[in-house]
């Protein structure tokens, strides 16, 4: 991931005083996963397909820290642990969580965050996340394109969706 900041529930990481970086091990994403159901068709080797089912969905972990401009590791006070806990540590199910990242100006997940506080010396310099998704892909966000049909010109739809069906 190439993003240092993103966006939860309509507030930036960049507002608290944040930015995404790295603990060492953390930055994995582990991708969701679909099982095919099949039966199979009497007196013959062939399968028929039955039904589709999402087994997982996509999980993130990656970690955040506060943001000096001199790049020292500095402490997190008890206020911005409680301003960070309470944006990220949500009890109201699913948020939009967007990374601000070039070419994905228009993706998003919706997910709930939960974070581990990176302690040091006794002192909480950071967080890793988990953010967790509602599904095995991310969403697009909605948008709107007027079209003149009475000029005779062509028009292509680049369909960029991971999901048949949908543009």
């Amino acid at each position: 991931m190439d993003a240092l900041d993103f966006i939860f529930n309509g507030q930036r990481l960049s507002d608290f005083g944040f930015i995404i970086a790295s603990f060492g091990e953390d930055g994995d994403v582990t991708p969701g996963g679909i099982s095919y159901t099949t039966t199979n068709t009497p007196n013959s080797d062939r399968k028929l397909f039955s039904s589709i089912k999402v087994d997982s969905t996509v999980v993130f972990n990656f970690s955040i820290a506060k943001f000096d401009c001199t790049r020292q590791p500095e402490p997190i006070d008890r206020y911005e642990e409680s301003a960070i806990s309470k944006w990220l540590e949500r009890e109201d199910g699913f948020h939009q969580l967007h990374f601000c990242q070039d070419d994905y100006e228009n993706i998003y997940y919706n997910a709930y965050i939960t974070t581990t506080p990176v302690i040091i010396a006794g002192r909480t310099y950071g967080y890793k996340l988990t953010a967790t998704t509602d599904n095995k892909y991310a969403y697009d966000f909605e948008s709107e394109y007027e079209l003149d049909t009475e000029a005779n010109i062509e028009c292509s739809f680049i369909v960029s969706s991971d999901k048949t069906g949908y543009i």
